[in-house]
C-alpha cells in the first residue's frame, strides 16, 4: 500500500510569522533588539556550546512560535547548501545562579527571504528528549542563519529560566541528486543521533543515527520513495519542501517504518524533499539500504 501526502511551498506562513514579529518589535531586530544586552552570542561551531537564559538575556516581543515574549540569545551558524545539520537544544542547570534549572527550550532557526529580510524558517519544541528541541536542517542555500534558544514561557518569571545545552553535528549526505528508479547505500557513522519525536503508538522506540537524502521536485511533481534492508529495519523522516523540519511554518513532515512506499505531491512551485534514514533492529553486518525513488507528474 502507498500512503499519499499532498504539499504546496507553503511561504504563506512564514510571511505572515514575519509580518507579526515586525509587527510586533518594531525597530526590534536580531542584531539590535530593544531589551537586553550582548545578544548576539556569535558563531555557532560544531560540537556543544553551553550557556543560560537569565534576567539579563535579550527578549523577543513575539515568538514566532509560542506568540509571546520570549528570552533568547543569538548564535550566527555558517551552513552550506549541500550539506545536512542537526541541532538539538537540553534544559541544564545554570551554575551562576544556585542551578536555576527551570527553561523549556524552544529553537528557532532565521533565514533571509528573497527580500532579505529576516524571517523565521524552522523551529522546534519538545522535539527532542523530554523538554528538549531538535530539528534537522538542510539548507536550499548557502547562507548565514540565525540559531535562537529561547524559552516558552514569559521571562518575566524567573523560575521559567535556566542552563541550556546547544549541541550542533554537521551529518552524513547519501544522495543529492538520486537517480529514479532503485539505488543503493551504505549508511556511515552519524553524530545526528534522534532523541526524540518518534514516540507515538506506531513509533514507540528511540530512532538511531542518521544519515540524508535530499530530492530536488519539479513543479506539479509526485514523489514515491521506499527503503529495503536485509538486515535491519529502515526508519526514516522526510520533510520538505524547504527547511522547516516540523511543519511550523511551512512544508510539511512524514515518518516512515519499513519498505512501505510513500507518496508526496508537490504544488506549482516544486521544492525540496529531504528524507533522515537509519537502522533499527539490526540482525547482520550489512548496512546496505536499497532507495527507490519513482517520479509521476499529477
Amino acid at each position: 500500500m502507498t500512503v499519499s501526502t499532498t504539499f504546496a511551498r507553503g511561504t504563506a506562513g512564514v510571511l505572515a510569522a514575519a509580518v507579526l514579529l515586525t509587527a510586533a518589535c518594531d525597530n526590534d531586530t536580531l542584531v539590535s533588539p530593544l531589551v537586553g544586552a550582548g545578544c548576539d552570542a556569535g558563531p555557532l561551531r560544531v560540537g556543544i556550546t553551553t550557556s543560560a537564559l537569565d534576567e539579563n538575556s535579550c527578549v523577543l516581543t513575539l515568538n514566532p512560535d509560542t506568540r509571546d515574549r520570549s528570552a533568547y540569545a543569538g548564535y550566527r551558524a555558517s551552513l552550506d547548501r549541500d550539506k545536512a545539520y542537526m541541532l538539538t537544544l537540553d534544559p541544564v542547570a545554570d551554575p551562576r545562579r544556585q542551578g536555576r534549572n527551570g527553561l523549556d527550550p524552544v529553537m528557532l532557526v532565521y533565514g533571509r527571504n528573497r527580500d532579505g529580510a529576516s524571517v523565521p524558517v524552522a523551529a522546534s519544541d519538545d522535539e527532542g528528549k523530554g523538554y528538549g528541541s531538535e530539528l534537522f536542517v538542510v539548507p536550499t542555500r548557502a547562507e548565514t542563519y540565525r540559531v535562537l534558544p529561547t524559552s516558552y514561557e514569559d521571562p518575566i518569571d524567573p523560575d521559567e529560566l535556566g542552563g541550556y545545552r546547544l549541541s550542533f553535528h554537521e551529518c552524513p549526505v547519501l544522495s543529492l541528486r538520486p537517480d529514479t528508479g532503485a539505488t543503493q547505500f551504505d549508511l556511515r557513522d552519524s553524530d545526528c543521533r534522534r532523541t526524540g519525536g518518534l514516540d507515538d503508538e506506531d513509533f514507540n522506540f528511540e530512532a538511531p543515527a542518521y544519515n540524508f537524502i535530499r530530492v530536488t521536485a519539479a513543479p506539479d511533481e509526485v514523489l514515491t520513495i521506499s527503503f529495503e534492508a536485509t538486515d535491519f529495519v529502515p526508519v526514516w523522516e522526510a520533510f520538505g519542501p524547504g527547511v522547516d523540519t516540523h511543519a511550523y511554518f511551512s512544508g510539511f513532515t512524514a515518518m516512515g517504518l519499513g519498505n512501505a512506499p510513500r507518496s508526496f505531491t508537490f504544488g506549482a512551485e516544486g521544492g525540496q524533499l529531504t528524507i533522515a534514514i537509519g537502522a533499527i533492529d539490526a540482525t547482520g553486518p550489512s548496512r546496505r539500504v536499497r532507495f527507490r525513488l519513482q517520479r509521476e507528474r499529477e
